[in-house]
């Protein structure tokens, strides 16, 4: 799936651009730091409602679009 790689790619790169390791990402998100990992690795897709959550990497960097 494209939006898939998309989205581990975009989750992954905001995640080093912003700093953070996949521990402290996980704990902002609210998820395990499994979960964190298999995102970034496209084993896992992401839910909306994760992909919403306020997190300190906005989900516009995420989704590699603008904010609205």
């Amino acid at each position: 799936m494209q939006l898939l790689r998309i989205l581990a790619r975009n989750l992954q790169r905001s995640r080093r651009a912003y700093g953070l390791p996949q521990e402290e990402l996980a704990a902002l998100a609210r998820l395990n730091r499994n979960s964190i990992g298999m995102l970034g690795r496209e084993e896992n897709a992401a839910t909306v409602d994760v992909i919403e959550r306020p997190v300190a990497v906005p989900a516009a960097d995420v989704l590699g679009c603008d904010s609205p």
